[in-house]
């Protein structure tokens, strides 16, 4: 199993937005139960990145995700849950 990781939006001026990657949280038996792969916003507010990219936000205030760190976080959203769920199965 990986080892958990947290990514940082690469994009100039949002790298205070961040990706956690955590194999621990990856359910090979029930794989809605955790919560693998979080987005952190600025303000701490949180949510998983399916969520995010679904709704173009993360909880709390309902804060918006940026153009530029939507399009980022799709970008590695493959990959991200590839990793999580590598050694796990």
């Amino acid at each position: 199993m990986n080892p958990a990781k947290f990514i940082r939006c690469p994009i100039a001026g949002y790298g205070n937005w961040k990706l956690e990657c955590d194999p621990t949280q990856a359910f090979k038996d029930d794989p809605g139960a955790g919560t693998p792969l979080i987005v952190t916003a600025p303000n701490g507010q949180t949510g998983t990145i399916y969520c995010a990219l679904g709704e173009g936000v993360v909880s709390g205030d309902d804060q918006e995700i940026p153009a530029n760190v939507y399009k980022w976080l799709e970008s590695i959203a493959d990959d991200a849950e590839a990793y999580v769920w590598e050694g796990n199965e």
